[in-house]
């Protein structure tokens, strides 16, 4: 086993099988042998150096739908302006050419297609590339897996073609600076390709085929692209059912399930720099409501594992990503629609945020968003000029996006946005932290009065330094609160809420670590059974002051947000705050 494909999730399971390595319980009065101690300190040290490598990850939208699937690469390319306006990564490309013979071949028909050659595709390589120079590096290249009538597993010959084919889609990402391809699997043709047919070999001889053929295409792809990310619909998740049961390899072995056989040929010809990501098409009807995200990402990790080869867990659970699909025609469809998700809070918009912030937050990386009845963009071409837009149609869509892949960026960019057009909105009263009026009464000895609006709290028993206002220092305009020594406590406000209401906290702060707790409250009491979120104050301007920014939604069960600017201080430590605000969103 390589100890670097230990590293699962960012959890670093290296310590945990090493010390498994020391198989003997050592007894009570037995020193530890220099092997134990050597072990140990191994496996720390892994643990010690996988932490220090760690990085945030980042999430990312890939944009799929009707109407990129109608388009060229150039097409694409030539919009760069609209598609730099929507929050997505990436694309689906539907890369196309044609034959000496003037035959159309496509990613879509890549089974059924006589062999490419690169050839063909000069200018499709050049306007791939051209898709990539701006906003969109995470492109991927569309292939369908199916095709009019069934590949017998048996015919050498036809798989070989595939693969050809394959690694020529393969060489075009590359040289196209794509990220890799999109692998739709899905049987439009009903031609039962992955399913045993009573015309196919025994069960265990077609097993092994199917196994042989999937490790054929990879080769032919990784030969290409090393370092090729291949996104499919389905890979494990396509066995949904099966991993439902209480044997999931014996129930796709009663199917005569030929898909797990072929993405364990996929696992067996995985060059180290690629990645697999399975999309997880079910995930249409996914509601963030019932948890369905998290409950299938766990399926994917961990249950979805009983159907690899033994030989290939530690690489399926440190290279296969789990993604989800989203599909936007969920929010648009009328109520008699099978594919329907109605109002969340008052409105199908908040309803995909929810589904879509539910579907980023429990995949690794991607998740796409497909869509069949609109546009992504304002297409300047006579035949999609006038096609209604998924912005039109869903308000406040672009920002949904945002905020699904990271809702603290979201937050502050929101707030810049508002200060360019001098139109933020502080519900607080006294945000400014103007100089408190000095006839105030003091609520706690030694301390100066605060800000109206403002209260302070410490722990009595410990250390109690100071909270008070200062009048001389504040981040634009005089008048700030200063904690100093404070071993705990913090500073606090409050206002009126309404559950389901999305609001913005913003804070700045300069000097000693500190923090933004929030509290609720219903009907004046503490409601402690609800979330509280914290925020943490990063980066700093040029006089010091870093920042605290994050978008939140009131829970149900409260109707009062408290605000608090909490402290934790050595006794030399001090901290200034100042500019808190809570911003509300616009309606969608």
């Amino acid at each position: 086993m390589i100890l670097a494909d230990l590293r699962v999730q960012g959890w670093d399971l290296t310590p945990l099988v090493v010390s498994k390595l020391w198989t003997h319980r050592r007894r009570p009065s037995r020193p530890r042998s220099r092997r134990y101690v050597l072990v140990r300190g191994l496996a720390a040290w892994l643990s010690l150096r996988t932490l220090g490598d760690a990085v945030a990850v980042e999430r990312k939208l890939i944009a799929h739908g009707w109407d990129l699937l109608a388009v060229r690469p150039a097409d694409v390319a030539a919009h760069l302006d609209e598609w730099a306006k929507l929050p997505v990564a990436g694309v689906s490309l539907r890369v196309s050419a044609r034959t000496p013979d003037d035959h159309e071949i496509s990613g879509t028909t890549i089974f059924t297609d006589p062999p490419w050659q690169i050839e063909w595709f000069t200018n499709e390589i050049a306007a791939v590339r051209a898709c990539a120079a701006r906003t969109l590096r995470s492109n991927l290249l569309i292939a369908y897996w199916s095709a009019p009538t069934r590949l017998a597993w048996t015919d050498d010959a036809a798989w070989a073609r595939v693969a050809h084919n394959h690694a020529v889609l393969a060489r075009i990402a590359r040289e196209g600076a794509a990220a890799g391809l999109m692998i739709d699997p899905e049987d439009y043709t009903s031609a039962r390709q992955f399913t045993r047919r009573p015309a196919d070999p025994p069960w265990a001889e077609v097993q092994a085929l199917a196994r042989r053929r999937g490790r054929q295409l990879m080769a032919a792809m990784g030969a290409e692209f090393p370092d090729l990310l291949l996104l499919s619909f389905w890979l494990l998740s396509f066995n949904h059912d099966a991993l439902s049961a209480s044997d999931p390899l014996a129930a796709t072995h009663e199917d005569g399930d030929l898909w797990p056989a072929f993405v364990n040929g996929l696992l067996d010809a995985l060059p180290p720099g690629a990645r697999l990501v399975d999309g997880d098409e079910h995930a249409y009807r996914y509601q963030a409501a019932r948890a369905d995200f998290l409950r299938a990402a766990g399926r994917t990790r961990t249950r979805a594992r009983e159907l690899v080869a033994p030989e290939h867990r530690a690489t399926y659970a440190a290279r296969v990503w789990v993604g989800f699909g989203l599909y936007l025609d969920m929010y648009v469809n009328p109520p008699d629609s099978p594919w329907y998700f109605g109002e969340l809070h008052g409105s199908r918009s908040r309803h995909l945020l929810a589904n879509l912030t539910a579907a980023t937050e429990a995949a690794d990386q991607l998740v796409w968003v497909y869509g069949e009845r609109r546009d992504w963009i304002r297409w300047r071409m006579p035949e999609r000029e006038t096609n209604a837009t998924w912005s039109a149609s869903l308000p406040g869509f672009h920002d949904i996006l945002a905020m699904a892949c990271d809702r603290a960026a979201w937050a502050h960019a929101y707030m810049e946005r508002l200060r360019a057009a001098g139109t933020p909105t502080n519900l607080l009263a006294n945000g400014r932290c103007s100089p408190p009026d000095r006839t105030a009464a003091n609520t706690l000895a030694g301390d100066d009065p605060l800000p109206n609006g403002w209260w302070r709290w410490r722990q009595d028993h410990r250390r109690p330094g100071l909270l008070r206002a200062d009048p001389d220092v504040g981040r634009e305009a005089a008048g700030s609160l200063w904690a100093q020594g404070v071993e705990e406590g913090c500073f606090g406000t409050s206002l009126p809420v309404t559950p389901h209401t999305p609001l913005v906290v913003e804070a700045f702060a300069r000097g000693a670590p500190a923090h933004v707790r929030i509290g609720w409250k219903r009907a004046g009491a503490w409601n402690w059974s609800l979330p509280l979120p914290k925020l943490w104050f990063f980066g700093a301007d040029r006089d010091g002051w870093r920042r605290a920014c994050d978008l939140i939604e009131v829970p149900e069960g409260a109707d009062e947000l408290v605000l608090m600017l909490s402290v934790r201080q050595a006794e030399t430590d001090s901290v200034w705050f100042d500019d808190i605000s809570v911003t509300p969103l616009p309606a969608w």
